[in-house]
């Protein structure tokens, strides 16, 4: 196990500063921990660190930031990498502000303002390659067995080559008064853009079924202002996806397979019911984009 001293010494090892204050702070579903550090100069960071053995992941993660943010997204640095223990460690810039969650429930009216400069930050992304460490058709079988009516559709989109997130959602994009920073690249990797979008949907989706989210209100709902707002940035740049049927069956597979993985996890809200409802949805969403594709 990690522990707050060993940290310390790696950091100082490493060449990334002395470490005054070390503290852990609540993860995701996720794979990595998470620490804040405060650094003798003053400097707040992040050290992430993977299961061990995981330099794969860790890489993907440092790769995809990299790439990001030549072309303009707001992403952390990188000041050191490490391992501990066999875990690598990315100790990384803190990224000031709220998550996006949290800033619309404070302020909802500025949810259309924050979902549009997100679909900006995202068209940003998409605007670039990935790197060619991180460019396959793994986004083929994220979906698992069965997107598999479905891959002659998926090879004839355009721009497979394009660089996602994966996890493009209010809790993994910060902001204080505007957007300062995405977090949390462990799903990066190469695909075609418009399914970034249907994926952070899907997202949604899943979190209001699990109960993380509220059901949609029938009046104006911050979380769906939100991610309108999203479409529009992105299709600011992109235009509107001219699949929607076939992205929303393919991040509803992706979905599915990735909750799937958290039934009986510590703390998961993803139940054997929530996924069984969610693969319904799935289902559904493939047979009509079967229908409607060409």
């Amino acid at each position: 196990m990690l522990t707050d001293e060993a940290l310390r010494e790696a950091i100082r090892a490493a060449g990334g500063g002395i470490a005054v204050d070390v503290w852990p702070l609540s993860g995701g579903l996720g794979a990595a921990a998470l620490w804040r550090v405060v650094l003798s100069d003053g400097r707040a960071c992040v050290a992430r660190a993977f299961a061990e053995g995981a330099a794969g992941p860790a890489e993907r993660e440092r790769l995809a930031m990299a790439a990001a943010r030549e072309e303009g997204v707001r992403v952390p640095s990188v000041q050191a990498e490490f391992e501990v223990g066999g875990c690598p460690v990315l100790l990384i810039d803190l990224v000031p502000g709220h998550t996006v969650l949290d800033a619309i429930r404070r302020r909802p009216a500025d949810a259309a303002r924050l979902g549009r400069s997100m679909g900006e930050q995202l068209a940003r992304l998409h605007g670039g390659v990935a790197p060619s460490a991180l460019t396959d058709e793994g986004w083929l079988t994220l979906g698992g067995d069965a997107l598999a009516p479905l891959v002659a559709l998926l090879r004839r989109l355009p721009d497979p080559d394009r660089l996602l997130h994966l996890d493009f959602h209010p809790l993994n994009v910060l902001a204080d008064g505007e957007v300062t920073g995405v977090i949390d690249w462990a799903n990066a990797r190469s695909g075609p853009p418009f399914l970034d979008v249907a994926r952070s949907q899907a997202i949604i989706h899943a979190a209001r079924v699990a109960g993380v989210l509220p059901a949609a209100s029938p009046g104006p709902d911050p979380v769906d202002e939100l991610m309108r707002g999203l479409r529009d940035g992105h299709a600011a740049t992109f235009g509107d996806d001219p699949r929607p049927d076939l992205s929303r069956a393919w991040a509803l597979a992706m979905t599915v397979a990735d909750v799937g993985g958290h039934v009986g996890s510590p703390g998961s809200p993803f139940t054997a019911e929530v996924v069984a409802r969610l693969a319904r949805d799935r289902d559904a969403a493939i047979a009509r984009a079967i229908a409607t594709g060409t």
